[in-house]
């Protein structure tokens, strides 16, 4: 049914003229010599109810024109409401510190007791000066308390907001303490901006060491941290003792470890952790120092039983298990990750939360478009997030027509159960089960405009959700879609935040818009999307 949109005025003739089709009609039934006396009575009711109905209706539309644009008279004058809560005036608040030139003030992540403040409301960087709060314009670090019922930790050197609402309110803040040093690390990062392909070289890798001690081998490192399941006091009677590392990419990580024994100083620069290697064993105590720099971090560790180190890596001096029974333990760490470890396996845009996710080997980043960097306490294991699947991964979709997400590998497929945070059950399954058409051993999936392409080597499959089978015509050159890409592609992402194609092979990016691609393309990986190693 189609709506006419016709001006009042021409409905009312409309009406009239059904009036008088419906009373033409009327009287030629009436006038029918075949009727029966009760047929006749029906259609001369019928036909008068309609007229009625269509009378109301002229009358309602002409009454609706005359008066619609009659304004009446004004009305009695209500009742007074309640007198408001008397404020603060929000003009004479403007006066004070208002225009005045001051100095930037920069928020941190580190409060009045020095401790370092986990809140989604948290980050650290400028200062909004003025912002609103208590009714009143800010133009310093308030001390004030953020929020009724909270513990103020902010009361000496108080915070600030890092970003405001429309009103001015904070949205989010910062503490103010450590102001002079947030700034400097402020203008190193625009610092670094112009060297950003050595920043992601150099500030990548291990940023925290830390050992953790228990009575069971089912041990927990901390939120953030990575286990090397290796037993420090392996074949003892000693504690369960691991190493517990943090990776990722900042402006601070360990460039260098060393092994103590007994109460020996820590070299210059290390920080000690106090946690002794040989507890519950009559041994001497072992400890490690750890040294904090602000680039070539450590990229890696390994814990062995000979001294003899894989290539690449270099000797930590230094028996973990020293002067006692257990099996000898090394520290082995590597500075240098070739190009080769640094590729992914695949890539997708994650339907749920709509964000960018990559995968290598067995861990996953989930990349956050307003940073431009991957989020914090990445990577993560896949198994943290998506259940028990295999590690180097072919491709994974959120399938647009069902908004189920799967995974490929071989010549098998998973579906991920967002509910229960795990594979759903039945699965895997075989691709040629459910994936007319589809070869195994894809090399990525690409979509865009609710279209799923399936690529392998130098052809992709348009798959046809309506008839369940990929298109007649198709597989088809993988180059007319995407001109001078090479083969065997690691993802092919449509990227809608940014309306482009990235084209990922090994670990440089190829940028494509419309088809065509960008002149200064291509591009590191590690430029493209920061964090992503």
């Amino acid at each position: 049914m189609y709506y006419l949109n016709l001006p009042l005025k021409i409905w009312k003739y409309v009406i009239l003229f059904i009036i008088l089709i419906t009373l033409v009609i009327g009287y030629v039934i009436y006038r029918r010599q075949d009727l029966k006396p009760f047929q006749r009575i029906l259609a001369i009711w019928l036909s008068i109810l309609l007229v009625l109905n269509f009378i109301n209706m002229y009358y309602t539309i002409n009454n609706y024109i005359k008066y619609s644009t009659v304004v009446g008279e004004k009305g009695p004058k209500g009742v007074q409401g309640p007198r408001g809560y008397r404020g603060n005036s929000f003009i004479c608040n403007m006066c004070g510190d208002g225009g005045k030139v001051k100095e930037d003030v920069y928020g941190s992540n580190v409060n009045d007791n020095d401790q370092i403040v986990e809140n989604e409301k948290l980050m650290a960087g400028k200062c909004k000066f003025p912002f609103i709060h208590n009714n009143e314009f800010q133009y310093d670090c308030t001390t004030e308390p953020r929020e009724a019922g909270i513990l103020n930790d902010a009361s000496v050197f108080g915070w600030c907001a890092t970003n405001t609402n429309n009103d001015l309110s904070y949205k989010t803040f910062g503490y103010c303490k450590n102001s002079d040093i947030e700034k400097r690390r402020f203008e190193s990062r625009k610092t670094r901006a112009s060297e950003l392909s050595n920043y992601q070289t150099t500030n990548y890798g291990v940023l925290d060491v830390d050992i953790i001690t228990s009575n069971l081998s089912e041990a927990k490192c901390p939120n953030g941290y990575e286990m090397i399941p290796t037993d420090l006091n392996e074949n003892t009677t000693g504690k369960y003792i691991y190493m517990c590392v943090k990776k990722g990419l900042d402006d601070f990580g360990i460039g260098n470890l060393n092994v103590v024994l007994d109460d020996a100083v820590c070299p210059e620069k290390h920080s000690l952790i106090d946690r002794d290697l040989n507890a519950g064993t009559n041994g001497q105590s072992v400890k490690i120092c750890k040294e904090k720099v602000n680039k070539n971090f450590i990229k890696d560790i390994k814990i062995q039983n000979t001294q003899k180190c894989p290539n690449g890596y270099d000797l930590v001096d230094g028996n973990l298990n020293h002067s006692i029974d257990g099996s000898s333990l090394y520290i082995c760490v590597n500075k240098d990750v070739g190009d080769s470890e640094k590729k992914i396996d695949m890539a997708f845009i994650y339907g749920k939360d709509n964000q960018l996710y990559f995968f290598r080997d067995d861990m996953f980043w989930k990349y956050n478009d307003k940073t431009q960097r991957a989020f914090k306490n990445y990577p993560m294991k896949i198994n943290q997030m998506w259940g028990k699947l295999p590690k180097q991964l072919d491709a994974a979709m959120t399938y647009p027509y069902d908004n189920e997400t799967y995974f490929f590998k071989g010549d098998i497929f998973w579906k991920y159960d967002p509910q229960k945070g795990k594979i759903a059950s039945g699965y895997p399954k075989t691709i040629k089960s459910n994936w007319v058409g589809i070869p195994d051993n894809l090399d990525a999936i690409y979509i865009k405009n609710r279209k799923v392409y399936f690529i392998k080597k130098n052809l992709y499959f348009l798959y046809d959700d309506k008839i369940q089978k990929v298109k007649a015509g198709y597989p088809k050159k993988l180059n007319n879609k995407f001109p001078y890409a090479p083969d065997y592609p690691s993802a092919v992402v449509y990227y809608p935040y940014k309306e482009r194609t990235f084209y990922i092979i090994g670990n440089q990016v190829k940028i494509y818009k419309n088809q065509k691609e960008i002149s200064d393309s291509p591009k590191p990986l590690s430029d493209v999307f920061m964090g992503i190693i």
